[in-house]
């Protein structure tokens, strides 16, 4: 089956749609986090400045697109990167995701213009991501960075330098094994949003940024405990 997908252009939690009918194709859509955080100070021998401390996020992502009710099966490999830029001071920053998948369909009006729409079906009753995350999540021995909070994000356990890249944390979307297709699913193709943040991981002292990352986040715990993500050792 043919399916097309338009290349994706960075943006601040905006959806792309793709037009792509009667088929069920795996999109993405890139989101672009930038959080000014704590400021950082600058000195030369004549005076003292300060300017903000910048994280600049964006997913990268490896995408061999098809039809994945048809195959069961597509690759979809995401992760974040701390992209530096030219005359910003891009500095470390704790990173984080949520996934949010929807059905879609194109439909055409009564004036011939495409439009997709959101079917009312939750797709992860028959689809199930293949994640990256830490093979045990337990207090001090997490093997792995990427580990899922109890309230439905996921998180990168290492502050990420700029012009780095966090691990893959989504890697492949297949339909669950016996699943049955709902009927409203057929024609359609999922749309997942990544929605990414940032905190910056930049402070006089190691306490000073992982404070600052739990108040920002309401200091997460794992999805099997009340352990914290970030702490002090």
């Amino acid at each position: 089956m043919d399916w097309k997908m338009k290349n994706p252009k960075s943006m601040i939690r905006k959806k792309i749609k793709n037009i792509s009918p009667l088929a069920a194709v795996l999109m993405i859509v890139l989101t672009v986090g930038i959080t000014l955080a704590l400021l950082k100070k600058v000195t030369n021998t004549l005076y003292n400045a300060f300017g903000p401390g910048i994280v600049n996020i964006a997913v990268d992502e490896d995408f061999e697109g098809g039809d994945i009710l048809t195959e069961g099966s597509v690759v979809k490999k995401v992760r974040i990167k701390n992209s530096k830029e030219e005359d910003l001071n891009i500095v470390p920053a704790y990173i984080r995701v949520q996934l949010v998948a929807t059905w879609m369909k194109d439909e055409v009006d009564e004036n011939g213009n495409v439009r997709s729409v959101a079917v009312p079906v939750d797709p992860m009753e028959f689809l199930t991501y293949e994640l990256n995350l830490a093979d045990r999540m337990v207090e001090g021995n997490v093997e792995g960075y990427w580990v899922e909070g109890k309230d439905g994000y996921y998180y990168f356990t290492e502050p990420v330098d700029p012009e780095n890249l966090t691990d893959y944390l989504l890697e492949r979307v297949s339909v669950k094994e016996g699943a049955e297709i709902p009927r409203e699913a057929e024609g359609g193709y999922l749309q997942i949003n990544v929605l990414a943040d940032a905190i910056q991981a930049e402070g006089s002292t190691t306490e000073d940024h992982v404070k600052a990352v739990n108040d920002a986040w309401d200091s997460p715990c794992y999805s099997n405990g009340e352990t914290p993500i970030y702490k002090n050792e």
